[in-house]
C-alpha cells in the first residue's frame, strides 16, 4: 500500500509537471512571432494569433477540426495531407517544403512550412512553422527578372565579357568573348585560365595586373597581345573590375575586352602618313609656322627657324611678337584680327631674326578652327624674299640714277646749244669794238662762254 501511494503521487507530479509545461508551452506559442499551427492525423487542433492573422480568420474555433490541407491551394492540398498522416504514422517525409496557402478570402500565398513532432499530455502531435514568404519570393522574382535582364545585356554586348574566379579561371564568357578568341560556344571556354589567352611576351605583365585588381579593385584599358582558338594573335585592351559577396569578401573578376585591331591599323597608317609629312615639311624649302589662338608658337619647320636665325626649340611656345620689329606690330595684329574672322590672305611682312636684322617673307597666311568653327590658331607657308627685295631696291635705285643721267644730258645739249649762240655773237661784237672797256667786257663773256 505504501508503495501504491508513493505511485500515485509520482504520477500526479509527473502530470502537474507535464501540465505546467503544456502551459509554457502553450503561452510561448501565443506570444510567438511566426504562425504556428498543431495537428493530428492531418486535422488542426490548435492554431496561435499569428496563424490565425496570417490566414485571415478570428478564432481558434474557425480552424479547429478542419483538415490541415484547407489551408492550402487545391493543386497541393492531397499531397500535404498525405505528407501530415505519414509524418504521424513515423514514415520519413520532409520536415521542411514551399506550398501555396489559401487564406479564408480565398486569395492565395506562398508560405514555408516547417514540422516537428511534440509530445503533449493528451498525445503527441504536429507542430507546423509556417511563414509568409510572400515578400521574398517576390524579392527572388525581381532578383530573377534583373539577372534575366543584365543576362540578357551582357549576351547582347558588342564587348567581350568575362567572369573569372580569383585565380583567373573562367567562370563565364558572353557569346562575342567566345567569338572574339574562335570559340563557336561560350561554355567551351568554362575553366580555362585567362593566362594561357594571353601571348608569352605579355603574361607576366598580365598576372601582376591581375594581383593589381585584387589590390585596388580593379585595372582600366590595359593592352595585352592576346591569342585565339587556333593561335592567331591580336592586340586587345583589357579593363577589369574587382566583384565582392553582400560581405564585402572579393568573390570574383569582371573582364571586358576590346579587339583594338582596327585602332592599331590606324594608328600605324596614321603614324606612316605623319611620318611622310613630317619629312615633306622638314625638307621644304619654304617656312612652316602655325600658333595658337593666344598667338603662341606651336609648330615651326627647320626652315624657318633657319630664315630667322633660331633652332625650332626656341621658338616653340614663343610668342608670335618675338619675331616682329616694334614698328610692325601693329599691322602684325591688324592680319590677326582678319584671321580670327576665318579669312585667309597672302603679303608680304618683315620678321626680326635673332641677330636683330630683318628677314623679309611672303606670307600665305590661314586661320586654324577647331571643330566648332572657332578660332583655334593660324598656319602659314613663308618664303623668304629678302634677297629679292634687296635686288629690286638696287634695281630702283639704278633707275632714279639713269633718269637723272637722261635729265642732265637734255639740258647740257639744251645749254650747249644757248652758248653756241652766245659765243657767235660774242664773236661779232667784238669785231666791231674798238679796242676799250666795252671790247674788255665783251672778251670776258667770251672767256666765260668758252669756259662753261
Amino acid at each position: 500500500m505504501h508503495t501504491t501511494g508513493r505511485d500515485v503521487g509520482d504520477r500526479k507530479r509527473a502530470l502537474e509537471e507535464l501540465r505546467v509545461s503544456e502551459e509554457r508551452f502553450r503561452a510561448l506559442i501565443e506570444r510567438a512571432p511566426i504562425a504556428i499551427g498543431l495537428g493530428r492525423k492531418a486535422v488542426t487542433v490548435y492554431a496561435n494569433p499569428k496563424y490565425l492573422e496570417m490566414y485571415g480568420f478570428e478564432s481558434v474555433d474557425e480552424v479547429r477540426g478542419r483538415s490541415i490541407g484547407e489551408q492550402f491551394a487545391p493543386s497541393c492540398r492531397a499531397e500535404i495531407e498525405e505528407q501530415a498522416r505519414q509524418r504521424a504514422e513515423g514514415w520519413p517525409v520532409p520536415s521542411e517544403y514551399e506550398a501555396i496557402g489559401q487564406r479564408k478570402d480565398g486569395s492565395m500565398f506562398p508560405v514555408h512550412v516547417a514540422t516537428t513532432i511534440v509530445q503533449l499530455a493528451d498525445g503527441p502531435c504536429t507542430a507546423g512553422f509556417l511563414t509568409d514568404i510572400t515578400q521574398r519570393k517576390r524579392a527572388e522574382e525581381a532578383l530573377r527578372e534583373s539577372e534575366a535582364r543584365y543576362r540578357t545585356l551582357v549576351d547582347a554586348s558588342p564587348d567581350a565579357i568575362t567572369m573569372t574566379d580569383l585565380q583567373g579561371t573562367l567562370i563565364l564568357s558572353n557569346p562575342q568573348n567566345a567569338r572574339l578568341y574562335g570559340y563557336d560556344d561560350p561554355q567551351a571556354m568554362q575553366g580555362i585560365s585567362v593566362f594561357d589567352l594571353v601571348a608569352s611576351e605579355d603574361r607576366q605583365r598580365a598576372m601582376k595586373d591581375a594581383q593589381k585588381t585584387l589590390d585596388a579593385g580593379g585595372v582600366t584599358s590595359i593592352e595585352y597581345m592576346l591569342l585565339r582558338k587556333d593561335g592567331s594573335r591580336f592586340p586587345a585592351g583589357v579593363s577589369t573590375s574587382l566583384l565582392r559577396d553582400a560581405g564585402g569578401t572579393p568573390a570574383a573578376v569582371i573582364g571586358i575586352t576590346r579587339d583594338i585591331s582596327k585602332r592599331k591599323q590606324a594608328e600605324e597608317a596614321l603614324r606612316v602618313s605623319e611620318e611622310r609629312y613630317r619629312r615633306i615639311v622638314d625638307t621644304a624649302n619654304e617656312g612652316i609656322w602655325s600658333v595658337d589662338w593666344k598667338l603662341r608658337t606651336t609648330f615651326v619647320n627647320d626652315a624657318f627657324a633657319r630664315m630667322l636665325g633660331f633652332a625650332p626649340e626656341e621658338m616653340l611656345g614663343a610668342p608670335a611678337e618675338t619675331f616682329t620689329f616694334p614698328e610692325d606690330r601693329e599691322e602684325f595684329r591688324k592680319h590677326m584680327s582678319t584671321r580670327r574672322k576665318g579669312i585667309s590672305e597672302q603679303y608680304e611682312r618683315r620678321f626680326r631674326r635673332k641677330d636683330g636684322r630683318e628677314c623679309w617673307c611672303l606670307v600665305s597666311g590661314a586661320p586654324i578652327l577647331d571643330s566648332d568653327g572657332r578660332f583655334a590658331g593660324s598656319f602659314g607657308m613663308l618664303t623668304d624674299v629678302t634677297e629679292r627685295r634687296h635686288l629690286e631696291e638696287q634695281l630702283r635705285q639704278s633707275q632714279k640714277m639713269e633718269a637723272v643721267g637722261r635729265l642732265a644730258g637734255g639740258v647740257a645739249h639744251d645749254f650747249n646749244n644757248l652758248l653756241t649762240v652766245i659765243l657767235g655773237y660774242s664773236d661779232v661784237l667784238l669785231q666791231g669794238l674798238e679796242p676799250g672797256p666795252l671790247h674788255e667786257a665783251m672778251q670776258e663773256v667770251r672767256r666765260a662762254g668758252e669756259r662753261a
